[in-house]
């Protein structure tokens, strides 16, 4: 799957195709996770996304192959966790490090989930 690079234009207040055109695949085995952190919150910032775009990406992992899906609730679920050990929070993340946190404590609790240590 490709995706046509857009720019921001100023002076038309718009988003603009650049011509460039990326290969996803290419790119996802070419990121770190910094990088992957990176573009995740871009990519949530860029139009102030939230819980409708979120249930339209679980939709769309919804049509992958179900091994990808585990290896992505996986992931999904060490991010949430990873997020819920931050010891300093305000009233811009209390809300979403207090659900990971109770998202973590719900998984060790009542389904038996244990978190690797870091590795």
């Amino acid at each position: 799957m490709n995706v046509n690079l857009k720019r921001y234009d100023s002076k038309t207040w718009s988003y603009v195709e650049t011509g460039e055109v990326v290969d996803l695949h290419a790119l996802s085995h070419s990121l770190s996770a910094e990088q992957l952190a990176s573009l995740l919150s871009d990519w949530a910032n860029a139009g102030g996304k939230g819980q409708k775009e979120g249930r339209e990406v679980g939709r769309a992992l919804s049509r992958e192959h179900r091994h990808l899906q585990h290896l992505v609730v996986q992931m999904c679920i060490g991010i949430l966790h990873q997020m819920g050990l931050q010891k300093w929070t305000d009233e811009r993340n209390e809300f979403a490090i207090k659900t990971c946190q109770k998202i973590s404590r719900f998984l060790v609790d009542k389904c038996d989930y244990y978190f690797r240590e870091e590795e």
